[in-house]
């Protein structure tokens, strides 16, 4: 932190203000955020209300923080983007929000509804009297075109398994004149999540990287805190290999054979069946 604070200071006279927009995850308690913690003349803080910043002399934006226990989110969103925003003059208009999109890919979680809490519908950003140019969203960790003006920015590192695993991550430069936007990849640096063959850990850098994977012995990893070894599903006791041995014999007794299993795998043996 402190070496970012002297970065910062260092090119105060030709660096922008910057603004914090706080998400879910900054969030604690009922008011707590961690970005409380950061203080500099020059960092403005977006943290329960949305707020609009005059950024150059021909480029604004309006910032939708994450508004924690608000049952009338939507509405206070949406008065704010037709009542209280300004909505002329500047040509390049960004609309920044760490929200849910409806429609988008959660990863395994599914799609974004309009039942997830802080859900808004691109359409209705868009046709707001502020009437954004440009509409870039966080909370979703996956980059993703939402259209021609808008898209998720993705995370400066993957966060987890499933949803982040295989996809980029960095952050965006956007060229308030030519409005041109530049994606700078942190994939060397960042933490990446990989599901994985057992046999193919020495193959990844678990200083750096997560990975996860199926083993029978998952106490032998159990003193490396970025490997996630799970239990193979498929393994089988001794009894259950006895088993399958037993049919692909020809001498196989069908009735004694399912006395015997269902007697180790403690089930109630069938009363009559009929076998093929």
């Amino acid at each position: 932190v402190n070496s970012f604070i002297s970065a910062f200071d260092d090119g105060e006279s030709r660096t922008p203000s910057m603004i914090l927009l706080s998400g879910n995850h900054d969030q604690y308690g009922d008011k707590g955020n961690a970005l409380d913690f950061i203080h500099h003349p020059k960092i403005h803080k977006v943290l329960d209300e949305p707020q609009q910043f005059d950024l150059y002399e021909d480029v604004e934006v309006v910032c939708i923080p994450w508004i924690r226990n608000e049952k009338d989110y939507s509405a206070k969103v949406f008065s704010f983007l037709n009542d209280t925003a300004k909505c002329g003059g500047c040509e390049t208009r960004l609309l920044l929000g760490h929200v849910n999109i409806i429609g988008c890919s959660i990863g395994t979680a599914g799609y974004v509804s309009a039942e997830n809490y802080f859900s808004f519908g691109l359409p209705d950003l868009a046709k707001t009297k502020y009437n954004p140019t440009h509409m870039f969203f966080s909370h979703i960790h996956t980059r993703m075109q939402l259209g021609h003006n808008a898209m998720y920015l993705g995370a400066l590192t993957q966060l987890r398994f499933h949803e982040d695993e295989g996809k980029k991550a960095g952050f965006h430069l956007l060229d308030p004149v030519t409005l041109k936007l530049e994606f700078v990849d942190l994939s060397h640096l960042a933490s990446e999540y990989h599901s994985i063959k057992e046999e193919n850990l020495s193959l990844y850098n678990i200083e750096k990287d997560y990975v996860r994977f199926y083993t029978d012995n998952p106490e032998k990893y159990k003193h490396l805190s970025n490997v996630y070894a799970m239990a193979n599903p498929l393994a089988v006791d001794k009894n259950v290999e006895t088993f399958r041995e037993q049919l692909k014999s020809n001498d196989l007794n069908i009735d004694q054979f399912i006395k015997e299993f269902c007697k180790v795998k403690e089930l109630k043996e069938p009363e009559s069946a009929t076998y093929l």
